[in-house]
């Protein structure tokens, strides 16, 4: 099976920071719209960047999975070419 390696640590900073933004914005008493609103559309930013990271993730795992059955035929072959 494949490793994959953690990539998403800009997505995951991203989220980070504009979880932070938003939250603080919300937090503040004065809060302006323009400021929630890019709040927003980073978090927006950040949701659709980890969507290509799962997307990616899930790509690799199926591919691994047909590998895996691949082998698993292959092998139930040879199997029973020896057994024969």
């Amino acid at each position: 099976m494949t490793e994959v390696a953690p990539q998403p640590t800009g997505a995951r900073r991203q989220g980070h920071y504009g979880t932070l933004a938003l939250e603080e914005n919300v937090n503040k008493q004065h809060a302006s719209p323009e400021s929630i609103i890019k709040a927003l559309n980073q978090l927006s930013q950040t949701i659709e960047a980890m969507a290509i990271v799962v997307n990616r993730l899930k790509r690799s795992v199926e591919h691994d999975s047909n590998q895996a059955a691949v082998a698993a035929a292959e092998a139930d072959q040879h199997c029973d070419r020896k057994l024969h």
